[in-house]
């Protein structure tokens, strides 16, 4: 009987990060593996097309409108979230101020446990997601000088932390306005899965 082969202290340490805020890493990596993969496809058919021109009154409604519908599709089921994160996406395309928000957000999984360890993370999502160029996937894990079976198991990684560090800038905002009564105050919302039932950390 062969046994499972163990996560790596990098996966480990990434789903820790979503349990920490409420939420198991196998949804938080179906829902921002949607997020990935759509912005993707959706950036590349809109490349030539010019970006929604806004005031700075609509350009901060905007960002705290898509703030609010990213972290409230945690709530809901799988499916629900990811059909509300689908249509995020479609908006978000025509909208100037995300690529340097994506920017920030890769700065932070770079990071990720300490300086500069994420690097490669950091890499796997420019080239995968957010270059203007599409690239297939053996050409990034060449480019980036590792194997395809090591390529997919840190994509999954990216992904995950990606989406943590999109989640926590995303929830520190929203406190931060809701204190300065910028916005009117409710519940930070809570994670849609029974973390009790999950395999524990230290075991995966």
């Amino acid at each position: 009987m062969c046994k499972t082969s163990r996560k790596s202290e990098d996966y480990r340490a990434a789903a820790r990060m979503c349990r920490d805020e409420g939420h198991s890493e196998d949804r938080v990596l179906a829902i921002c593996g949607m997020l990935c993969n759509g912005y993707r496809e959706k950036f590349q058919g809109a490349n030539n097309t010019p970006h929604k021109k806004m005031t700075d009154g609509q350009t901060k409604e905007s960002k705290l409108g898509c703030r609010d519908t990213f972290l409230y599709a945690f709530e809901k089921s799988v499916e629900e979230s990811m059909k509300v994160h689908s249509e995020l996406i479609d908006n978000l395309i025509e909208l100037a101020w995300f690529k340097p928000q994506i920017d920030k957000i890769l700065d932070r999984v770079k990071d990720f446990r300490w300086k500069d360890h994420g690097y490669v993370y950091k890499r796997i999502l420019e080239l995968t997601y957010f270059d203007e160029e599409y690239r297939p996937n053996n050409v990034i894990y060449d480019m980036i000088g590792i194997g395809k079976t090591e390529y997919y198991a840190k994509r999954d990684i990216a992904i995950i932390v990606f989406g943590m560090q999109m989640w926590i800038y995303c929830k520190k905002r929203q406190i931060e306005d809701m204190d300065k009564g910028r916005i009117p105050w409710k519940d930070i919302p809570k994670g849609y899965d029974d973390l009790t039932k999950l395999v524990p950390i230290e075991e995966l």
